[in-house]
């Protein structure tokens, strides 16, 4: 698979991919003879074990020093991004029920309580993140 294709699959940008490779992070299986970047399917694992660390907060440095040390099998990486995916949708419904609330209030021209206000915000700062390919 081309540089391209990963890219494209993978759901991040070719220049992501040549950032993987410069920090050592992913290295293409092989080069064609023209020069190309070829991926394989132990690539592709690579890719998502990268992306699963990154959701979880490490820094292309920690995942480096991670991988460097020893694989990180996919059957440990899956639960932990299920586990996550699990926390997200937990916030996401208590957000969305929150925001419903304070929408009804303001439809009534009723005040909501500066507390809620704060923390609503605060809620947001601390369970709402976005992560950074590069």
């Amino acid at each position: 698979m081309l540089i391209g294709e990963l890219a494209r699959h993978g759901g991040v940008t070719v220049r992501t991919l040549h950032h993987y490779d410069a920090l050592g992070l992913l290295k293409p299986g092989a080069r064609s003879p023209g020069g190309y970047r070829l991926y394989h399917q132990n690539d592709l694992v690579r890719l998502h074990q990268i992306q699963a660390l990154r959701r979880f907060g490490l820094t292309l440095a920690d995942i480096g020093d991670l991988l460097a040390r020893h694989t990180l099998p996919l059957h440990e990486v899956i639960p932990r991004q299920i586990a996550m995916l699990d926390k997200q949708l937990a916030n996401i419904v208590f957000l969305r029920r929150r925001l419903l609330r304070m929408a009804e209030q303001l439809q009534r021209d009723e005040e909501t309580p500066i507390g809620e206000w704060l923390a609503t915000l605060e809620f947001v700062a601390d369970n709402v993140g976005v992560n950074d390919d590069v």
